[in-house]
Formats: structure tokens, sequence, C-alpha cells
């Protein structure tokens, strides 16, 4: 339900914000992208808040997500002369090893392993494919040379609208898989933070 209210709203908003602003019709459908890496990040954050001895595993999983989410701003963030994304990234990464070199690498696997082996890995999985693997692919100058190359400017452009939208939607499948696979993890560990909490209040 959550997906494909994402798209409708997607869809719908982008012909809207186009007529109105006259901005590219992909520019909703990367918000959307930034929205759901969003909610994943705060979603790691708040577990890592809770999971105690796991925190160093989430802190790796929510930095690896803050990585992406400030890649996908590099529109905003980036300038000629100023890697914006890749400084804020290596913020973001320099925090997330000062964690693990602090609270030991056998928590970072320990964390690590609890959600590879939970039931939101499929699904995280398929998302993180459908992002680095699949999106590349289909959107690879390669694969659509053959059929952008012979035709006019006016039907070049339109394919290559075409594959831009198509590209970013499929990007945003990805992202909402992973959000998905982010609420049902923590849907998975609710007793264990629930033991947690109960534990401190009556230690």
């Amino acid at each position: 339900v959550m997906l494909l209210a994402l798209l409708f709203v997607g869809m719908n908003g982008s012909y809207y914000i186009h007529a109105i602003y006259n901005l590219p019709n992909e520019t909703l459908i990367e918000w959307l992208q930034s929205l759901a890496l969003l909610i994943t990040i705060v979603i790691f954050v708040l577990m890592y808040r809770k999971l105690e001895d796991e925190r160093s595993g989430l802190a790796l999983i929510a930095g690896f997500f803050g990585s992406m989410f400030f890649r996908e701003q590099d529109v905003y963030l980036n300038t000629e002369t100023f890697p914006g994304w890749e400084i804020c990234a290596l913020f973001v990464l320099a925090a997330v090893f000062y964690i693990v070199y602090r609270r030991g690498i056998g928590e970072a696997v320990h964390g690590l392993a609890k959600f590879v082996s939970s039931g939101a890995f499929p699904l995280m999985a398929a998302g993180i494919a459908m992002l680095l693997v699949y999106s590349r692919l289909y959107g690879s100058g390669y694969l659509w040379s053959n059929i952008i190359i012979d035709t006019n400017d006016e039907m070049h452009e339109l394919l290559h609208k075409a594959k831009r939208m198509s590209e970013e939607s499929t990007e945003l499948l990805g992202y909402v898989l992973m959000m998905l696979s982010a609420f049902f993890y923590r849907y998975l560990r609710r007793e264990d933070i629930k033991k947690l909490k109960s534990n401190k209040k009556n230690p």
C-alpha cells in the first residue's frame, strides 16, 4: 500500500509541479527517493539508541544509508570546485568508524549478523540490488544507444526523458524496498526493544 501510494503521489505530483513551476519531471521522484532514504536512516538511528549491544552494527547500516543520502543531494551540495556530498559522506563514515572503534568490531559483527539473519534482510537485499545493479544496467548508455541513435532531435529528446524518468522510477522502487525493510526489521525487533526497556525500568 505504501509503495503504491508513493508511486501515485510521485506520478501525479510530478505532473502538477512540472506544470506549475516548470521543474523537470523527475524532480519529485528524486525528492521521494531522498525522503525514503531519510526515513530509513531515522529508523536505524532510533534502533541504534534502543539496542545498546548492537549499536556498532546499526551505526554501520545507518552510515551506509547516510552516505547514499548525501550522494543523492549532489546537485545541491556540489559545485565545480567543491565536492560537497563527498565531504559530507566522509564525515558520516568517520563518525561511524569512530563508533565501531570505540565499541569494538565484535559488536559491529553482532549487530550486522542480527540484521542479515532476520526476515527483513531479503527485502533490503532486493532493494540494494535494484538500486546498485539493475538500475545501473538499465540506465547504461550501451543499452539505450541502439534505440536513440537513429532518431531525429525531437524524438531523441523524448526518448532521453523517458529513459531518465524510468531510471529514476526504478531507483525509487529500490529505495522504497529498503525503507520497507527497515520498517519490517523494526517490527521484528519490537519485543527485544520492549524487554530492554523493561529491564532498564526494573534492574
